[in-house]
């Protein structure tokens, strides 16, 4: 059945040359014409009819006979995820730099966050190695890496927090940001108290349906959350009664919901990632069904860029999903996992087919760059071990510019194998390139030898901790 906009825009369309009267009356003067003409005419026609449907960039249908085509109206930036035109990734074609930072008493596990200030660093880690077992915490370390003090206490009782929601979140008046499952906290560096409010008050009735995420402009927090994740026929169809929303934001001044964005019931049947970040200020939001990223203001949500997953681009059910879990056979869908933006880059990654590949888009050229491989040219490490010191945890951090990701590795043995790939002059070279680099291999390879001196009494020492940071061109 057609569609009756369709109808009405291809009825309007013949109204503009006036095929009802104009276009048979011409048929009827030429019909003693010969064939070929009439026919050569016909065509002749017909390019007219293509050329104002394309140039007009409507919905039509051409003739009824060739399929519909929707045509994005106004400027996209399309950003294009193709796994089979993969490429290596040659970290000097985006990065100019690289730094590193020691941090020398590090009694945690897993840095969650990284924050550089003006004379300290702040971690964001947690205290025990089992994700369920443990609780994060904010660490303050001064520029020569040695720990220097927390700040706020894991706990219930007032200035504590139970959770941390919204990972290291640092205002413009330097105080720490925090948000705990039913209130919000801001401490500064040295650890004081500086202001703990509930999320809600008593009197609010608004039902809180997902999880707090976000400090937003210090007046509004976004609640994002996931659909169902299951096959059970009875739960799915509840889904899709779902009168909730995916992002809910509200005004904690007057304890109200304000804004809701994208309902849960539409991606209930499918399997979907959805992902948010800040830029700047703005609060982006990439809605897995649609596969869009939309810039997320007060009363409003634009689309700031789509992705075009060629023939990939199509959506996974929660039936398929389960399937692919039980018979192990793969499918060919392709799912964004982590999206951050800069100045100059989108950058991100997706999986297909259980693996994992980075994409970076260009803003400047907007050429879109897949990878599957890394060529770390930056640290003399190659195609080998690129992605071994190129590792990002928990996907993509920016702060300050830079990227950056914990190097959990033997230091000493990444240095020694790049002075064996390099002649006695490259080595100079990268030694005055590198003295951070070659700082911390000192202090490491003194720490290495007091332990396995024969007096050496210490016992349970404390790990030292590498961040990388990549700086963007």
């Amino acid at each position: 059945m057609i569609d009756a906009s369709i109808v009405s825009n291809c009825h309007s369309v013949f109204n503009i040359v006036n095929v009802n009267h104009t276009f048979f009356s011409f048929t009827q003067k030429i019909r003693f014409l010969p064939l070929f003409y009439f026919f050569s005419l016909c065509t002749v026609v017909v390019l007219q009819f293509a050329q104002y449907f394309f140039n007009s960039k409507r919905s039509v249908v051409f003739f009824l006979f060739f399929s519909c085509k929707q045509v994005e109206t106004g400027h996209v930036t399309v950003i294009h995820l193709q796994p089979n035109e993969k490429s290596i990734l040659k970290v000097s074609d985006y990065f100019n730099r690289v730094e590193a930072v020691l941090l020398r008493d590090t009694f945690f596990f897993g840095v969650e966050d990284f924050i550089e200030g003006a004379d300290k660093y702040i971690v964001l880690a947690s205290d025990h190695p089992g994700l369920m077992q443990g609780k994060d915490r904010y660490y303050v370390f001064d520029k020569e890496g040695y720990f220097r003090n927390c700040i706020g206490t894991v706990g219930r009782g007032t200035g504590e927090y139970r959770e941390i929601r919204n990972g290291l979140q640092m205002g413009e008046d330097s105080l720490l940001k925090i948000i705990d499952i039913n209130k919000y906290l801001s401490y500064s560096l040295d650890g004081k108290v500086m202001q703990e409010s509930a999320l809600f008050s008593a009197e609010n009735k608004t039902p809180i349906h997902t999880s707090p995420r976000y400090l937003w402009k210090d007046s509004l927090v976004v609640f994002e959350g996931y659909s169902v994740v299951t096959d059970n026929p009875a739960m799915l169809r509840a889904a899709k009664q779902d009168s909730s929303c995916f992002c809910e934001i509200y005004a904690l001044k007057r304890n109200e919901l304000i804004h809701s964005y994208f309902p849960k019931k539409e991606a209930a049947e499918f399997y979907v990632t959805n992902l948010e970040y800040v830029y700047q200020d703005t609060f982006c939001y990439y809605y897995g069904l649609d596969r869009t990223i939309y810039q997320l203001l007060p009363g409003e949500k634009k689309v700031r860029y789509r992705f075009d997953m060629g023939k990939y681009n199509r959506l996974q059910t929660m039936i398929d999903f389960y399937e692919e879990q039980k018979s192990g056979v793969l499918h060919e869908y392709l799912s964004l996992s982590m999206c951050n933006e800069t100045d100059g880059y989108v950058i991100g990654k997706y999986d297909f087919k259980a693996k994992e590949y980075i994409f970076i888009y260009d803003k400047r050229t907007g050429i879109t760059g897949n990878f599957r491989r890394i060529d770390n040219d930056l640290l003399k490490t190659g195609q080998k071990n690129g992605a071994k010191y190129f590792t990002w945890k928990r996907g993509l951090v920016f702060k300050q510019g830079y990227l950056w990701g914990v190097y959990s590795y033997d230091w000493i043995e990444m240095i020694d194998q790049v002075k064996s790939q390099l002649s006695a002059e490259e080595w100079k070279t990268y030694c005055e390139e590198h003295p951070d680099f070659i700082r911390i291999y000192d202090i490491l390879v003194k720490d290495k030898r007091n332990k396995d001196s024969e007096d050496y009494q210490g016992e349970n020492d404390d790990e030292k901790v590498v961040i990388l940071k990549y700086y963007f061109k």
